[in-house]
């Protein structure tokens, strides 16, 4: 069985061109929930590309902000309990309210 998906596709120049474009419109809220080391180089890489990061890992605060947010990031670095239990609560908010998330397990 093969699946195919044009999300999944190569990228054209085109597209990448068109997705920045569309980054730069409309500067989306991105959480967030990274280790302590990189937050500073995640949020400058985020803010140089054109959108609004936001580093909540709280998990009182990690699952309603992640219901508002453009987009979540989850990244397994090295979390400590509290974060772990954040990254969970805005993993499952992001999917209840359709928004898109992205794991990084580096």
């Amino acid at each position: 069985m093969s699946y195919h998906s044009p999300a999944l596709a190569a990228p054209t120049i085109e597209s990448v061109i068109a997705a920045h474009a569309a980054l730069r419109a409309n500067t989306p809220l991105v959480q967030c929930l990274t280790n302590v080391v990189s937050a500073n180089f995640m949020a400058n890489v985020l803010l140089s590309a054109g959108a609004a990061p936001a580093m909540v890992d709280n998990p009182e605060e990690a699952a309603d902000f992640a219901r508002i947010a453009g987009a979540v990031l989850i990244n397994l670095g090295t979390p400590n309990t509290a974060q772990v239990e954040g990254m969970r609560l805005a993993v499952a908010a992001a999917h209840d309210a359709g928004r898109p998330w992205v794991l990084d397990p580096i």
